[in-house]
């Protein structure tokens, strides 16, 4: 991640953060994440912050992910497995489930005329 994706994404952050009213330590509550940690992605001081942490951040702020993949650089889109990976070894998900919840994902896109990256 490039010092200007860096600083970009923890703009994203504080921006919104500060928009609806929540202090560092509320969204360090609902994020799950320390105040401290979420100081230095706001900062632009981590290279390299987890991308699961970042999604739990944009969902705890109502950023949406695309918007916060875009702030990153693409961290969490790059680093996420693929929507039945991630079904298949969390949730022991069989195959078929996992392909049932990708097909409804994927429908949800269309009706939302997002681009469809990988699911």
């Amino acid at each position: 991640m490039t010092e200007s994706q860096r600083l970009s994404l923890g703009q994203l952050i504080r921006e919104t953060r500060e928009k609806r009213g929540m202090s560092l330590r509320a969204l360090a509550k609902k994020s799950g994440h320390t105040h401290r940690w979420l100081t230095k992605i706001e900062n632009g001081k981590l290279s390299r912050p987890d991308p699961i942490a970042l999604a739990q951040i944009a969902v705890a702020l109502g950023i949406s992910g695309k918007e916060m993949n875009l702030a990153s650089g693409g961290m969490i889109s790059e680093q996420l497995p693929r929507t039945r990976t991630y079904l298949r070894a969390k949730h022991e998900f069989s195959e078929r489930e996992a392909a049932e919840v990708e097909a409804v994902v994927a429908r949800i896109y269309e009706e939302r005329g997002w681009e469809r990256h990988q699911i």
